[in-house]
């Protein structure tokens, strides 16, 4: 079993375009291969210390460490709301800002596997845009699209490479999500309904088989079609 944690964006592992409730309410999963939970609109820069959570949440739950993984999904708060801002604010290069936020969640990714248990991490999605017509957006955020798609782009390959070096599947389908220019987010990827922040299950059929491709759900495994 893949036990998910993180943000409102564990919400594509239970298999449904509805949105999980945050912790303790229970989401409804109807993947066989994962359980979701949303403990708050939690930043990868404050990763580590959500760990009394996640571990309060692991002793209910009963993970084996031999057999299951645990999934951390951070990030897309940080990219959306904060690292545009953070860079303006205190006059530092994008990059510079994105490397000390992939630094701090690294820690939580670290401690969870210095405690046993294996890891696994999924990337940042592309980002959203605004809904047709220029309806305003319901979410915080800063920056331009191109701006935070960029700062997406960094983020997960830094990501990557510290995963590479630690052993840590890690899986993203943000390339995936751009159009030819490679900067536009594909329309079709995301949740209208709620401005564009989220993945919607056109996107899950990709996500499960990376999953699978890397041994992490079972090979055989019959992915379904949305």
């Amino acid at each position: 079993m893949i036990y998910c944690f993180g943000n409102s964006h564990v919400a594509i592992f239970s298999g449904s375009d509805e949105m999980v409730p945050i912790w303790p309410l229970l989401s409804y999963d109807l993947l066989p291969w994962f359980r979701t939970y949303r403990i708050g609109a939690v930043t990868a820069y404050q990763a580590y210390k959500h760990l009394d959570t996640i571990n309060k949440i692991i002793s209910i739950t009963g993970v084996n460490k031999q057999e299951d993984y645990i999934l951390l999904v951070f990030g897309e708060v940080d990219i959306r709301a904060h690292i545009v801002e953070q860079s303006l604010k205190q006059g530092k290069d994008l990059s510079v800002i994105i490397s000390e936020v992939v630094e701090r969640y690294c820690r939580a990714l670290s401690q969870l596997k210095t405690d046993g248990f294996k890891v696994t991490v999924f990337g940042c999605i592309a980002g959203f845009i605004l809904q047709e017509g220029g309806l305003p957006i319901p979410w915080p955020h800063s920056g331009t699209l191109e701006e935070r798609n960029w700062a997406t782009r960094i983020f997960n390959k830094r990501l990557n490479e510290y995963c590479d070096v630690h052993n840590i599947p890690f899986v993203s389908v943000f390339e995936e999500m751009l159009e030819k220019d490679g900067i536009t987010t594909k329309i079709k990827y995301l949740d209208l309904n709620g401005a564009g922040c989220h993945a919607n299950t056109k996107l899950l059929p990709l996500i499960l088989w990376k999953f699978r491709d890397i041994g992490l759900i079972p090979f055989d495994a019959k992915i379904p079609s949305y």
